[in-house]
């Protein structure tokens, strides 16, 4: 009889998607009875009984910063949260059989746990958003950002690796394997691995819309460019709300970038009955619990993806998609059957 090997497993969950995924991976692989350890924020919820130690710090890992004086002290008090976890787990830095999960290494803490604090450590990615299904490198991510948490984290004693590859980090070789919703469609599909989610019933849709919001766009593309974007967005808004009767329409902030302005959403949605959700609550969790909406309207999100792929009558949601023409991520949205529109 071969006796399964026992491991220490370490899971970085900086968001309440991924502590999710997380849940769904622990019972995946079977692994309930092993020495499962979680880093996390206060501010979220997981599953206390799938772990034998749980660290968290009061923090909250979301960005919301409007400017860069704002972005400075954001990355800088996570930088300060994060060493207070990885002080707590210092015992394993040289413990043998262990395994870090994680969702990518353009973030401090993930790209400390994954590349640094254990040399023999094997790394295992999970499923957070789209970063698994398009070509993404730290060459991706503005230059000044990067150096400024560079510069942070080593003043404050975390090592940021200027890292390799992909920034999902399954280019590594210590990177084992990555688990995600559509392995044939991901990078590496060689090394990816179906993650398994429960499909969901629901046997009466409500007659109302959903947006979701991607504020982070906004640091990206401009906020002239951006309010443009989301000014056509909500033109089709408008446009299904009149021709399908929808009777109330969610908006879903991202839980990373500056809010969308109260004055726009009232000039768009002039007449239209509407509300402003929770940014930190993930949209899939609000979708099934309580919304249960007919249709659903934004840019490329993982969170449009990951409700297709969750519905057992996927035929009768009505997704809207607005992306470019040359999007790496059209086949997948296409595969969902959802209705794409071109972005300028």
């Amino acid at each position: 009889m071969v006796l399964q090997r026992s491991y220490v497993n370490i899971f970085v969950g900086l968001s309440q998607n991924q502590l999710d995924n997380f849940e769904l991976v622990i019972k995946q692989m079977r692994i309930e009875k092993e020495e499962n350890i979680l880093l996390t924020s206060g501010t979220l919820t997981f599953n206390r009984n799938l772990y034998k130690k749980v660290f968290t710090v009061d923090t909250s890992f979301d960005n919301r910063s409007g400017n860069a004086w704002q972005a400075l002290v954001n990355i800088n008090r996570k930088i300060k949260a994060y060493k207070k976890l990885i002080e707590k787990i210092e015992p394993y830095r040289t413990a043998s059989g262990l395994r870090v999960f994680f969702s990518y290494i353009e973030d401090v803490l993930s790209n400390h746990m994954a590349l640094s604090f254990n040399k023999r450590a094997v790394g295992i990615v999970v499923e957070d958003g789209i970063l698994n299904y398009y070509h993404h490198t730290i060459k991706s991510l503005p230059r000044h950002k990067v150096l400024l948490k560079y510069l942070l984290s080593n003043l404050n004693g975390v090592r940021f690796r200027w890292y390799k590859g992909h920034s999902s980090g399954i280019d590594y070789p210590h990177v084992e394997k990555q688990y995600v919703r559509l392995p044939e469609l991901s990078i590496r599909p060689e090394k990816s691995r179906k993650l398994e989610v429960p499909p969901v019933h629901i046997d009466r849709f409500t007659p109302t819309l959903v947006v979701v919001g991607q504020e982070a766009m906004e640091g990206k593309i401009g906020s002239r460019k951006y309010y443009r974007q989301m000014s056509v967005l909500f033109d089709k808004v408008v446009e299904i709300v009149n021709k399908h009767r929808v009777e109330k329409v969610y908006y879903k902030p991202h839980r990373h970038g500056k809010r969308l302005k109260k004055t726009f959403l009232n000039e768009k949605l002039r007449g239209i009955p509407y509300e402003i959700l929770s940014a930190s609550a993930p949209l899939e969790n609000l979708y099934f619990d309580r919304l249960k909406s007919r249709f659903v309207v934004g840019f490329n999100s993982s969170a449009i993806i990951n409700i297709s792929i969750q519905l057992a009558r996927r035929d009768a949601l009505h997704a809207y998609v607005f992306m470019k023409k040359d999007d790496m991520l059209r086949e997948i949205f296409a595969k969902l059957n959802c209705k794409i529109f071109d972005l300028e």
